[in-house]
């Protein structure tokens, strides 16, 4: 047996303003006490312990709604995973299963809630070089 998905990526395909992005996020509270920001390009939501409160079904609906009441439903791909790494992801690339992601969904698992710094960076850097590589070598799944 399968496990729920816990988190949800609201991933907006045009980039929102920052207040914009805040207000639906803080409208997210309806749903989840645990919620994070990626910049203004996605809203996680945490799943976990929700399943008591909605059923698959109407949590879908109910962001759904939150995001037409911000005015935020047209260009707003949503999907559910077990992680934000690969929720982003999905979300990103509009794909179901995370084996139909392509090798640069890896910058997303590396940092989906976009951490700055020098150590952030030089990770950055490492990464898009193996991609690089896999890349020669003909690899892009």
């Amino acid at each position: 047996m399968t496990s729920r998905p816990r988190v949800a990526c609201l991933y907006f395909l045009l980039e929102r303003s920052e207040a914009e992005v805040a207000a639906f996020a803080e409208a997210c509270f309806r749903l989840t006490p645990v919620i994070a920001l990626r910049g203004r390009e996605a809203v996680f939501l945490d799943l976990k312990g929700t399943e008591r409160l909605w059923s698959d079904r109407v949590l879908l609906l109910r962001i759904r709604a939150l995001a037409k009441r911000y005015g935020l439903e047209r260009n707003l791909v949503l999907n559910f995973a077990h992680n934000p790494s690969q929720a982003l992801a999905l979300a990103r690339e509009q794909k179901t299963d995370w084996k139909e992601l392509s090798i640069r969904s890896l910058r997303d698992w590396l940092n989906p809630f976009l951490e700055t710094g020098t150590e952030w960076e030089d990770r950055s850097k490492r990464l898009d070089r193996v991609i690089r590589l896999l890349e020669k070598l003909g690899i892009q799944k």
